[in-house]
């Protein structure tokens, strides 16, 4: 799982969970702790808003979190306050009371008119917190009541245009900037505004999209190459070696009203210092995937990989290229890069051939998984219907297994109780591309076999451990490094293009391996998930062979099928 695309969500539900510390801290009259910890509690609303922004992990369960985390901090702070500092809420009690109504009447409106917390986070919301964050703390901590004055009003201010964008939208929408985006969310948003701000219904002047989405072309590719845009706009890890689920998509407008979206107003994307740069409408941005160069809508589309217990571990960078109708019999087309979106009873359609359309899924090991495609994952716009905007399909990733390396030349050394070290060189050069090659995310294994009297060694090696040389594109080699135990008695492995080399402790519980060796020793090194092998055989000069010490060198050719 990215933890990246987690980590918002994390510090959301963390400010849930400082809510009973804070009335604890309130309630045993410990002021000074009481507001560091609410100070801290604030940070979190900031950072979370902004990682999931800069790493583009918005979601609707981390809009609700987000909300709900404030929606509890808030309502407690009241009471807090009550208890801590009386005699300063009572002298500024009609702001106190303008502040308190400002919050709750959004809140219920909200609750009244979908059933469900609103989760705008509006700028002007934003902007509220940050004066009114600081504001409460020079209020309370030192009686400097100035700037919650002010924050009053901006929240007053804030309200007003919640309640507005409520009024406006006729369905549940998480992350609406402002009022104007409520506008353009729903069609024909003035005179609804309008008709709602007097009572009337909504449902018979809005003429409403419906996007659904259809997949096809759904195929795993192996070791792909893809543009160096689509790795700059965080769609792949990297260049070269990546696994991919490629698809086709196809997003129609089944509903009766055309989704208009409009003018981009972006810079020049074809520059490349535009790439990635945020347009004036801010939902898009000059992409750089694929060579294309042009405007993107962000999060119009989500693609992920769910695993059998339905976690998401892998996600897509897909946004939308231009959003506009693909010509089709029935169709009315109209819109362009410039002025984007898609009319009633057309569809959009992205070949599985395009940058960024796919989802990487290098690490993930092999077996059966589920890919799931959203459309409008954020629910931006105002449809029909939401319960359409997801589908599934299975996927199953099922690597063919790389070719084993059969390593000869080299030494042996194996001292009882102590030390077992191993250098052996491959004919040809190692290739060490691809995730069924790499132990840092799969770890490795390393087997040590007396061919004659069957006595065994084995040694884990977690990918923890490992470290990758050069680039994940194109590995010069692999080193494991730990400080051995009697779990992990290895201190170093190396792979490189070349060959292997091995040194491991022989203490504690693994002393079993009987000296003097009566055949030929056999070493097998199984490295990744697959996983492939690299095998030995010492069988060659022998230059001593006791109950203590075994070294061996240029050993014979050998083959990973000489042990099964």
């Amino acid at each position: 799982m990215d933890f990246r695309r987690q980590l918002p969500n994390l510090l959301s539900s963390l400010r849930l969970a400082l809510v009973p510390a804070l009335l604890a801290l309130a309630w045993n009259e410990k002021p000074v702790a009481f507001l560091s910890l609410f100070a801290f509690s604030l940070s979190t609303d900031l950072v979370d808003g902004y990682l999931a922004r800069r790493w583009k992990a918005g979601s609707v369960m981390g809009a609700k979190l987000d909300s709900w985390g404030d929606l509890a901090t808030y309502a407690v702070f009241p009471l807090c306050a009550w208890w801590l500092y009386r005699d300063q809420v009572l002298a500024q009690a009609g702001f106190v009371i303008a502040a308190l109504i400002a919050f709750v009447a959004p809140t219920l409106i909200g609750l009244a008119k979908y059933r469900r917390i609103t989760s705008y986070h509006t700028w002007g919301a934003k902007l509220c917190a940050i004066f009114m964050g600081a504001g409460l703390l020079l209020f309370l901590g030192f009686d400097v009541p100035g700037l919650f004055q002010g924050a009053v009003v901006l929240l007053l201010l804030s309200a007003i245009e919640e309640i507005a964008i409520t009024a406006v939208l006729p369905q549940w929408r998480a992350n609406v900037p402002s009022i104007f985006s409520a506008l353009r969310i729903a069609r024909g948003a003035a005179p609804l505004l309008a008709l709602a701000l007097l009572g009337l219904p909504l449902g018979a002047a809005a003429q409403l999209p419906d996007l659904v989405p259809g997949v096809t072309d759904v195929e795993v590719q192996y070791g792909a190459t893809v543009a160096a845009g689509d790795v700059a706009e965080g769609c792949a890890g990297a260049t070269s070696g990546r696994d991919l689920v490629r698809l086709s998509l196809i997003t129609r407008n089944d509903g009766p009203g055309d989704m208009n979206i409009g003018d981009p107003k972006c810079p020049d994307c074809k520059d490349p210092k535009n790439a990635n740069a945020v347009c004036g409408n801010p939902d898009f941005i000059c992409s750089p995937a694929g060579g294309h160069n042009h405007a993107h809508y962000n999060n119009f589309l989500e693609y992920e990989i769910l695993d059998p217990n339905g976690t998401t571990v892998a996600i897509g960078g897909k946004r939308s290229f231009c959003l506009m109708e693909t010509p089709a019999p029935g169709c009315t087309t109209g819109h362009t890069c410039n002025n984007q979106g898609l009319n009633a009873g057309c569809y959009d359609i992205y070949p599985f051939y395009l940058g960024c359309q796919y989802v990487d899924v290098t690490n993930l090991p092999n077996g059966s998984y589920t890919l799931r495609v959203a459309v409008d994952p954020l629910n931006r716009f105002a449809e029909v219907s939401e319960d359409n905007n997801v589908i599934t399909a299975p996927v199953e990733i099922a690597r063919a297994p790389l070719e084993d390396a059969s390593l000869r030349g080299g030494a042996l050394a194996m001292k009882t109780g102590k030390v077992l070290k191993i250098r052996s060189k491959s004919v040809q050069v190692l290739s060490l591309a691809g995730s069924q090659n790499d132990p840092t995310l799969s770890g490795a294994a390393l087997y040590v076999v007396d061919l004659v009297g069957g006595d065994q060694i084995g040694f884990a090696l977690p990918a923890a451990n490992w470290k990758r040389l050069g680039k994940a594109e194109a590995p010069k080699g692999f080193v494991y490094k730990a400080e051995p135990d009697d779990l992990y008695p290895c201190s170093a492995v190396k792979i490189t293009r070349k060959g292997v080399e091995v040194k491991c402790m022989l203490d504690g519980t693994h002393t079993y391996f009987d000296l003097p060796a009566e055949g030929d020793i056999f070493v097998r090194l199984e490295v990744g998930a697959t996983p492939r092998l690299m095998c030995a055989s010492f069988g060659g000069k022998t230059k001593r062979n006791d109950d203590l010490v075994l070294k061996r060198i240029k050993p014979p050719a050998a083959s990973c099928s000489v042990v099964e």
